[in-house]
C-alpha cells in the first residue's frame, strides 16, 4: 500500500502537534522537530509561489504576444 500524499494540510496538522508538543513543560528538547515542519512548510509555500510567479509571467508574456 503506497504512503499517502504529503499535503500541505499534513505539514499544517504535524506542525500543529509538534507546537503543542514543544509548548507542554520540557517540550524545548523537540524544537528541532518543530523548526524542520516549520522549515518544509515554509519551503512548500516557496515552491507554490515560484509556480504561481512563473505561470504569470508566461500568461503575461502570452497576452503582450497577442
Amino acid at each position: 500500500m503506497p504512503a499517502p500524499a504529503i499535503t500541505t494540510a499534513r505539514i499544517e496538522r504535524a506542525l500543529h502537534a509538534a507546537a503543542r508538543i514543544v509548548a507542554a513543560p520540557g517540550g524545548e528538547v523537540y524544537a528541532a522537530i518543530f523548526e524542520r515542519i516549520e522549515g518544509e512548510l515554509a519551503q512548500r509555500a516557496s515552491r507554490q509561489d515560484a509556480v504561481a510567479r512563473a505561470r504569470a509571467m508566461l500568461a503575461a508574456r502570452v497576452d503582450h504576444a497577442a
